[in-house]
């Protein structure tokens, strides 16, 4: 086995392997596609399916509405194997973000609802 680590001199990625094995070169194949969903006080509801062909990690960011009482955001995710979700309501005031907080399987539904506030709902998916 010869191995080559290329320009950044990382092992675990080698440029070149011998035998040539194409599971070697999988991180380079691929490309991650941005999605979004969003919802307002004007549109309090939403709903996307998780595409790709990976796991897909959920960041949020929301902003109460300045005048809103009793804002909340609610999220279900549903897939063969069950539902589960998230919940807030108490809502601070000002620019809120949570990063990778859920995760959701390709196939899954996403379900997102507020009350008196703003709310998006992103993610990554795998595709080929």
């Amino acid at each position: 086995m010869w191995t080559y680590t290329g320009c950044c001199g990382h092992a675990a990625y080698p440029v070149w392997y011998w035998p040539h094995q194409p599971a070697h070169h999988q991180h380079e194949q691929g490309h991650e596609v941005s999605k979004e969903l969003s919802a307002s006080t004007a549109a309090p509801s939403a709903t996307a399916t998780i595409g790709g062909v990976r796991t897909a990690f959920l960041s949020l960011d929301y902003l109460r509405d300045p005048a809103a009482d009793g804002a909340s955001i609610k999220i279900n995710i549903s897939d063969p194997t069950g539902t589960g979700g998230w919940n807030i309501t108490t809502i601070p005031d000002g620019f809120q973000y949570k990063t990778d907080f859920l995760s959701a399987a390709p196939g899954a539904t996403l379900k997102l609802d507020v009350t008196g506030c703003t709310a998006q709902l992103k993610w990554y998916e795998r595709v080929l």
